[in-house]
């Protein structure tokens, strides 16, 4: 049987995003008032950022307007991009779609394109 689609997620399949958007998040909330620790930030992966940040803040004794700083984070992510790297084994192949629910279908779009895997080749979804 060949095999005629392959669907992957982006973050952490596709692409080594993890410490751009801890670094991101880190930028986002020092402006807050957090000095979010990279313990904190890497041991909720895989946890989305609308229950890790607000509980962040929540233990920090900080109020945060999530959107806010989620807008923010998106933000400080985009300008990361060019350091953006594929996980060593995607470069090359003919992926069909990637499904990243938890970014905006734009920032999936981006993230694409930093890793160099041909716009053509792809049919991106996401939140």
């Amino acid at each position: 049987m060949k095999v005629k689609a392959l669907i992957f997620d982006c973050d952490g399949t596709l692409a080594d995003s993890m410490q751009i958007h801890f670094l991101s998040w880190r930028r986002a909330l020092l402006s807050r008032g957090i000095d979010l620790q990279s313990e904190d930030f890497y041991s909720q992966s895989g946890t989305p950022s609308s229950r890790v940040i607000p509980e962040i803040a929540r233990r920090s004794g900080v109020k945060i307007d999530f959107q806010a700083a989620l807008h923010d984070k998106e933000r400080f992510f985009l300008e990361e991009l060019p350091r953006l790297n594929s996980i060593p084994c995607v470069k090359n192949h003919n992926i069909i779609e990637i499904r990243n629910p938890s970014s905006p279908k734009a920032t999936t779009l981006f993230q694409i394109g930093a890793i160099s895997i041909p716009s053509g080749a792809v049919a991106a979804t996401a939140a």
